[in-house]
């Protein structure tokens, strides 16, 4: 009779050890999907951030934004007389 209230009680503990390991394991599961989502979100994040950072730095939208508020002027480079309106430019300033 011992052995059987023995066995009984290591069955009952048994039990509420795997009860409350399931309970664990679903909690970190809806944990894991939360997670997931979370992962899912930041990658549209990104890669919307990526695409905007493409068009703000692309060279036609720097040529605009620094035609509108820095008020430069393009030289050409290729010759002499261009080099000489970089220094006449300079010196100006």
């Amino acid at each position: 009779m011992k052995k059987l209230i023995i066995f009984l009680s290591f069955l009952s503990l048994f039990l509420t050890a795997i009860t409350f390991l399931n309970l664990r394991l679903d909690q970190l599961e809806e944990k894991l999907v939360t997670v997931k989502q979370e992962n899912i979100k930041l990658n549209h994040q990104l890669n919307f951030f990526k695409s905007e950072w493409e068009y703000v730095s692309s060279p036609e939208n720097i040529e605009q934004l620094s035609k509108i508020f820095l008020e430069l002027e393009t030289i050409s480079l290729t010759n002499r007389e261009g080099f000489i309106k970089i220094l006449n430019y300079t010196k100006e300033k």
